[in-house]
């Protein structure tokens, strides 16, 4: 059992967990649910050792906890707490056994290995998790990634003897198949007196499998209620604190004419079992937003990342074929990755390359890049988004995160594309930087273009789009009008009720 008592977090000025109360109970599937930036995650590294708290106290087992010497070594090892988090390092050159065995290897009495208890405890795991179709010699690189989360969970479930079991967002990529066999996994071990909090944002799910639930909202313990007590629409209100109808403060710069040709037409669009039969029109002018689970790969097919196992793909009245991303910028196509660091920078890059990567052959002639252009491209876009640097030639790792968000949104701009596919334009930046790119997108870059976009705070998408199609087990859900919106139709629909 853990009894959390006044447990308060702060960084600085902000407050991530303020005066918490909870007490998780043996025997029991414990739901933690929020929006994002509600404190979750926060709560689940206290409890595993990664944080310490501001204030406030922790008995484990009725253990006090010494936060001056707690750390994951500790919380596994006398705590007996284990973890699946929500993204997971692996040792892809590494066999299944290797990876599971990792950090937990058997010794024989001689002290070495005990290879036959690895092997054959690897493919008792694997029979466990539905994975038995791979042998323990398997290299991790085979497995997808959904494959790969059902190993770590396999792993923590079946390997480490553990009271406590944290799993944070480990529906994320799994389908709803899958979740549902993990999902009796977890209540055989909530039979054996364990007990499980369990993190999610598929709230639909959590109300089926948890005992109880309890709500965070802006770092604050909201309600904790067993779960004969709570419904769909209910925890909805919790979450959000209200039914909030956004409105923004002039009309005038939302698409009120669906009359003409879509600029971008998506038929019968399939990939494998991740999306199945989607269909949409997009128009000049629209920022169109999308939600649920599927929405990056969506928008890697459109943008020419990954290839779709059917459908058609209709773009200003003529079919086309991406097999690359540059074949989508040069139609006119340009995505915006959610992975800023990963993905979207280039950190050996200066500030004013990172902003024309991708523009070179429309300042470029004969004699190579026309440093006019080159420069009136770069203070034209630092002058619409308000950049601020230090010199041009810095390195783009000098920004700030909001800064280096705002390079890569002018990159786009520097495009000149028809379409524009943003995911998460506003990931990981502050509130003021986070307006301005949203009244940016809003205002201006729909005057001669389409705007397809994401954004794990549905607000954002209330703010500044004309329609949001929901995206629920791989379909289109609902495809919600502006006249329409409210953030618990969205909300629910992505939990697909």
């Amino acid at each position: 059992m853990i009894e959390i008592i006044n447990i308060t977090k702060k960084y600085g000025a902000i407050v991530a967990l303020n005066n918490v109360n909870i007490t998780f109970k043996k025997g029991e599937i414990h739901g933690l649910v929020g929006k994002n930036g509600a404190g979750k995650s926060t709560l689940i590294d206290i409890l595993y050792g990664r944080i310490s708290p501001t204030s406030g106290k922790i008995y484990i087992n009725s253990t006090e906890i010494d936060f001056r010497r707690y750390h994951p070594d500790i919380a596994h090892q006398k705590m007996k707490i284990a973890i699946v988090p929500q993204q997971t390092e692996y040792a892809q050159d590494l066999t299944l056994e290797e990876n599971i065995f990792l950090g937990f290897e058997k010794v024989d009495n001689l002290g070495n290995l005990d290879r036959k208890y690895m092997k054959n405890k690897t493919r008792e795991i694997l029979k466990e998790i539905g994975l038995d179709n791979y042998s323990p010699e398997t290299k991790l690189v085979e497995l997808s990634f959904a494959e790969k989360q059902l190993l770590n969970i396999g792993q923590t479930l079946y390997l480490r003897d553990s009271e406590i079991i944290l799993l944070d967002e480990i529906a994320s990529g799994l389908s709803e198949e899958r979740m549902h066999f993990i999902s009796e996994q977890l209540k055989k071990e909530r039979k054996k007196n364990k007990t499980i909090i369990y993190v999610s944002h598929r709230l639909k799910e959590v109300i089926g499998l948890c005992d109880r639930i309890t709500v965070l909202r802006n770092g604050s313990c909201i309600t904790t209620e067993d779960i004969q007590e709570m419904n769909l629409d209910k925890l909805t209100r919790y979450i959000i604190g209200s039914d909030i109808n956004m409105q923004n403060s002039s009309d005038a710069y939302y698409l009120k004419d669906y009359s003409t040709q879509p600029l971008l037409e998506i038929k019968n669009l399939s990939l494998d079992h991740s999306l199945k039969n989607i269909n949409f029109k997009i128009y000049k002018g629209e920022v169109f937003g999308i939600a649920g689970l599927g929405v990056k790969k969506l928008m890697e097919i459109l943008s020419g990342i990954i290839l779709p196992s059917q459908g058609e793909i209709i773009y200003k009245g003529e079919k086309v074929f991406f097999t690359d991303p540059n074949t989508a910028i040069k139609r006119g196509i340009a995505y915006l990755s959610d992975d800023r660091e990963g993905e979207s920078i280039f950190t050996d890059f200066s500030i004013k390359d990172n902003s024309i990567v991708g523009s070179w052959e429309k300042i470029s002639n004969f004699w190579g890049i026309n440093s006019q252009k080159e420069f009136e491209l770069f203070f034209s876009f630092t002058k619409q988004l308000r950049l601020s640097y230090n010199k041009f030639s810095d390195n783009i790792t000098t920004l700030s995160g909001g800064n280096r968000q705002k390079v890569c949104v002018g990159r786009l701009i520097n495009m000149f594309p028809s379409v524009f596919i943003l995911n998460e334009p506003t990931k990981g930046i502050d509130v003021q930087v986070k307006y301005e790119l949203m009244q940016y997108i809003r205002e201006k870059l729909t005057k001669n273009s389409a705007i397809i976009m994401s954004s794990p705070e549905d607000e954002e998408l209330l703010m500044v789009a004309d329609r949001i199609l929901v995206l629920y087990n791989g379909k289109v859900y609902d495809v919600i009008p502006r006249s329409e919106f409210s953030e618990s139709r969205i909300f629910k629909a992505v939990q697909g009720g």
